[in-house]
């Protein structure tokens, strides 16, 4: 079989001197007892040759195929190929692999390298695929094998939707059960709706990104709500009715001690928040489904500088259908000098870099249903150019004598971006006192547990591009205690402008049905 295949790479391993498999990959359809035997036979080659085990790089032949090796201390780096090889491009194959023993082992031994087999095969991967030698680096390996995987934070969102989903229904109860004895074991009942903005964990500190994202449920009372002592200002977006649901809103997150007096929060923007998360729950996947998601790191510092700004971003495909696993998606073309870009071993690269088209190299075998596939990653590496900024946000604490006047101002630099649900989180754990809101484009609400100041802005576009926050607040720990500032926000648009165009049957180029979703969401956007 080996014969057949022209100047490739059949398996690299690495053995000890004693001619232990440690690690092994093989990258061409040859049976793993095969590969067995040809790695079983390699001591026996070596003929207890000491001389040659000194030489830089030494290889030896059988009928069938070649062995190149290098020895590594009391290691071998092998890779196996057939005779037809160039032994130029195998000996600058196995200089590369050599190298990424030392780069992912603590030890150049068995139990370092048994430590970080996995890590090692990954990198391996890397290096060579489908047989052939990629003309990359040690640090882009290092770079690629270090990016986010898809099924992992998947599973991560999976769980954690769980966890909260468990939190709401324990405090829903919690809620009813305090309102029943509030009414004196009357009949008063809640019923919840998802939405809204969560304010149960935050530290008082730091406030996270996906805790400012996750919901929390809104109140609506069936009979009339007792009155409130709370004073409820902000911006009249309804007439009457309107009013009455948020104050039952507000009403039912200070009976769980959620929400202090100073409030100012509108009901239209719980209304859209909800309708939005139901909208986005409700997307109907077809045979074929695509997602493309981003996820953007930033960091500015409280002076207005920017200290870095990175981009994550991925595309997916799933094949719900087995008739139509033989498909190519036409998508529109990523800048390779801007972006660094990694393509799944199993999609034509070539045509992908003239084209933008993903499509299989092996066009006989189609996707596997089912399953979820990366077909590309993409990634903007870390910088500090301003103009790669998607929102910029500012805060100007000043003291006034008896605490802080504080100004807060906002503004999105990447026009065509459209910023859904944006909030700002202000940590006020070391004020003693809520703050008083004199000034807000949207909507503020304060969270009693973690002492933090929640700015809401539905929408950010190039309509809505600018908007501030003015408060007041009691004490006088230092400027220190505003920051760190966490900002939070989801998008329906890409960050890079990719997009997928369409989807065909890569036999008869017919055109196939399919859904698909892009989002951008913040992963960590500090103010520090």
């Amino acid at each position: 079989d080996e014969k057949s295949l022209i100047m490739v790479v059949l398996a690299a391993a690495v053995l000890t001197k004693a001619g232990k498999t440690l690690i092994s990959r093989h990258y061409v359809e040859v049976s793993r007892m095969r590969i067995e035997g040809l790695l079983a036979a390699f001591p026996k080659l070596l003929g207890g040759g000491n001389q040659q085990q000194q030489q830089q790089h030494t290889f030896v032949e059988t009928e069938s195929v070649r062995y190149v090796y290098q020895p590594l201390d009391t290691l071998f780096m092998l890779i196996i190929t057939n005779k037809s090889s160039n032994i130029i491009e195998d000996l600058e194959t196995l200089h590369l692999l050599a190298k990424l023993i030392p780069e992912y082992c603590n030890t150049i031994d068995e139990a370092g390298v048994l430590q970080a087999q996995f890590e090692l095969i990954f990198a391996f991967d890397e290096a060579v695929a489908l047989g052939y030698r990629e003309n990359v680096k040690i640090d882009q390996i290092r770079t690629y094998t270090e990016m986010e995987s898809h099924e992992e934070n998947l599973a991560r969102m999976i769980q954690k939707q769980a966890e909260e989903e468990a939190k709401r229904r324990g405090d829903q109860v919690a809620a009813q059960l305090a309102a029943q004895r509030r009414q004196g074991g009357g009949n008063t009942t809640f019923s919840s709706n998802s939405g809204s903005i969560s304010s149960q964990n935050y530290s008082s500190n730091n406030v996270s990104s996906s805790s400012v994202q996750s919901s929390i449920p809104q109140y609506q009372s069936t009979t009339t709500p007792t009155p409130s002592r709370s004073r409820v200002s902000g911006m009249s977006l309804g007439g009457k009715s309107s009013q009455a649901k948020a104050s039952a809103f507000v009403n039912a997150l200070q009976s769980e001690g959620e929400l202090t007096e100073e409030i100012k929060f509108t009901p239209a923007a719980t209304k859209s928040i909800s309708s939005s998360n139901s909208s986005a729950t409700n997307a109907a996947t077809k045979g074929v489904h695509v997602v493309i998601e981003e996820k953007i790191n930033v960091k500015l510092d409280r002076e207005g500088g920017l200290q870095s700004v990175e981009l994550l971003g991925n595309l997916t495909l799933l094949v719900q259908d087995q008739k139509l696993g033989l498909i190519s998606l036409q998508c529109t073309p990523l800048d390779g000098e801007k972006f660094q870009l990694k393509i799944n071993p199993k999609i034509n690269k070539d045509t992908f870099g003239k084209t933008a088209v993903l499509e299989l190299a092996d066009k006989s075998r189609g996707f596997a249903e089912g399953s979820s596939l990366p077909l590309i990653k993409w990634r903007l590496p870390p910088s500090t150019d301003e103009s790669r900024v998607p929102l910029m946000v500012n805060c100007w604490p000043s003291e006034n004598g008896a605490g802080y006047s504080v100004n807060l101002d906002f503004e999105l630099l990447i026009k065509n971006l459209s910023l859904e649900n944006v909030v700002i989180g202000i940590p006020l754990g070391s004020f003693g006192a809520a703050p008083q809101v004199i000034q807000v484009d949207g909507d503020a609400a304060f969270n009693n547990d973690s002492k933090t100041l929640l700015w809401h802005i539905q929408n950010i576009s190039s309509k809505n591009s600018t908007g501030t926050l003015e408060f007041e607040i009691c004490g006088g720990p230092g400027v220190d205690s505003f920051f760190p500032i966490n900002i939070s926000f989801s998008s329906l648009s890409s960050y890079s402008g990719f997009k997928l165009l369409s989807v065909v049957d890569a036999t008869d180029s017919s055109s196939v049905d399919y859904s698909h979703v892009t989002s951008l969401a913040s992963d960590q956007y500090l103010i520090v």
